[in-house]
């Protein structure tokens, strides 16, 4: 009879430690979900400000043809050259005229991916925007010259 009272406390220890484990798993589970959560909302509320300034910049949906650059499908070369430089000499006046509410840059690619300059600016927008990495790994930044 001895030999089973030590099983049963074995047992019962190996079943609350499993118990515990599995209480620490889903603690976890949980906080991550709500973390991960957390940056949907983040990335719908950029999306929507992308849907809005792109439907400011096109002629088929913009409410103010000001700083319209896209004309029945085609971009306009003189337009977007007039917009870059609008946001460059007065970026917070063209952010509340686009009702944009966080930080933005205007930049153009072909489908490869490959940015296409306007004049000598790769983009246009807050400085601190950053448009990902060159091939060296360094950092394209909103408004940087084109060399």
């Amino acid at each position: 009879m001895g030999f089973w009272n030590q099983n049963t406390k074995a047992q019962g220890f190996s079943l609350d430690l499993l118990i515990a484990v599995v209480i620490f798993i889903l603690i976890l589970t949980v906080f991550y979900s709500l973390l991960s959560g957390s940056k949907d909302q983040d990335t719908s509320g950029l999306e929507y400000e992308a849907d809005v300034l792109s439907s400011q910049l096109d002629d088929a949906s913009s409410t103010d043809p000001t700083y319209v650059i896209i004309k029945k499908g085609e971009i306009d070369p003189e337009e977007i050259e007039a917009l870059f430089n609008d946001i460059q000499s007065n970026y917070e006046t063209v952010k509340e005229d686009l009702d944009i509410k966080g930080d933005f840059c205007i930049f153009l690619q072909d489908q490869e991916g490959n940015l296409i300059p306007v004049g000598l600016k790769s983009s246009a927008g807050n400085e601190k925007v950053s448009l990902g990495e060159d091939d060296f790994g360094d950092p394209i930044k909103c408004n940087e010259n084109i060399i």
